[in-house]
């Protein structure tokens, strides 16, 4: 949620308004637009990032085989499930 609260307010549209309205200058309002379509695609790339490392993380714990899940409970070595975070 960070991620999205960082990149919606990047560039608010009271920047547009204040561009065309107050200094009569499209160029200003072009610039402005252009920020705000970057933020978004990056936005984009930053969630379609996130939901494909959740979604490979479910599949390759559905694919271990149960013999090896429960050898490494017992040697309580820890595997990053889904929905776990990864101290770095």
């Amino acid at each position: 949620m960070p991620y999205l609260q960082q990149h919606l307010h990047c560039c608010p549209i009271s920047h547009c308004i204040c561009s065309l309205s107050k200094f009569r200058k499209q160029f200003l309002y072009d610039e402005v637009e252009a920020e705000v379509d970057l933020c978004f695609d990056q936005f984009i790339y930053k969630l379609a990032n996130k939901i494909f490392a959740y979604y490979k993380t479910l599949a390759s714990t559905m694919l271990l085989d149960k013999a090896f899940d429960t050898a490494v409970y017992r040697e309580k070595v820890k595997i990053r499930k889904v929905g776990q975070q990864v101290n770095a």
